[in-house]
């Protein structure tokens, strides 16, 4: 296989605690541990550890075998950003993540160019203590001024080293293809949020993968270079452990799908 190809079946699944927070607060270590049993190998947090030390959080999720595949933490909003540093480096990951500029931020006229000048600091601060620092959209970013989306303007300002975790949900919402977006960014992308539902509004309910209107095979096969598939699932009717069981169900199909021949995106 060429090199930088990647098969969907090499991508480990984590998954978003945000999807079971509530959960998340009365018994962090019963819920992991039931993530690990759906399959999860991976979670990736909010900007909230659950009344947890760092290293105590870090131990729960080792004991479930899994590991903490990202945090999502505001860096651009901390009056000490060096303590959301040294929260990660205890935690075991590498990997920040800023998980969102609001809309109000971003639509100003100088909106686009505060929020890169902001995110490249942060990525000097994250270097330094050797982390990556990662931004994940929402649907305002795919708004477009001068010809072209926010987004695009956005990574057009940014360093390199800022990696895209792309939220595909978001990015139908704001009337973008996902998967195009995924091919743009290439080798950017590193993590990529999985959701599926509706996609016609921020308030209709969400729903397990395969399940919705996302074009969710054209997102896998665009996003074969990824490290991490991060499953999400904000609100939706019904049990979300089950909601997140089918989602996990439906990745390792497209896996299976995958071994039995389905082309890479290059050449053997």
């Amino acid at each position: 296989m060429a090199v930088g190809a990647t098969k969907m079946e090499e991508i480990p699944v984590s998954v978003q605690l945000y999807s079971v927070r509530g959960e998340a607060r009365r018994d962090l270590r019963g819920l992991v541990a039931k993530l690990a049993r759906l399959g999860f190998t991976g979670v990736e947090l909010e900007d909230d550890l659950y009344g947890q030390r760092p290293e105590v959080f870090r131990r729960i999720v080792e004991d479930a075998g899994m590991i903490i595949s990202g945090v999502h933490a505001n860096l651009l909003g901390s009056d000490r950003p060096e303590q959301l540093l040294d929260r990660a480096l205890r935690l075991g990951t590498r990997d920040l993540v800023v998980p969102m500029i609001s809309q109000r931020d971003f639509t100003r006229p100088d909106g686009v160019e505060r929020a890169a000048d902001s995110l490249n600091r942060a990525l000097g601060l994250a270097q330094a203590c050797d982390l990556r620092l990662g931004y994940h959209n929402h649907h305002w970013e795919f708004q477009r001024a001068g010809g072209s989306s926010y987004h695009d303007q956005l990574y057009a300002r940014l360093d390199p080293g800022v990696f895209a975790e792309v939220d595909v949900y978001w990015a139908r919402v704001g009337g973008a293809d996902p998967a195009a977006v995924i091919r743009q960014l290439g080798p950017r992308v590193r993590f990529v949020h999985l959701k599926d539902g509706p996609a016609n509004s921020v308030e209709a309910p969400m729903c397990a993968l395969g399940e919705g209107r996302i074009d969710l095979p054209a997102v896998l096969e665009a996003a074969r270079s990824a490290e991490w598939h991060v499953v999400e699932i904000d609100h939706c009717h019904g049990d979300m452990l089950e909601a997140l069981r089918r989602s996990v169900e439906y990745l390792r199909a497209r896996s299976v799908a995958a071994k039995q021949g389905e082309p890479c995106s290059a050449t053997e």
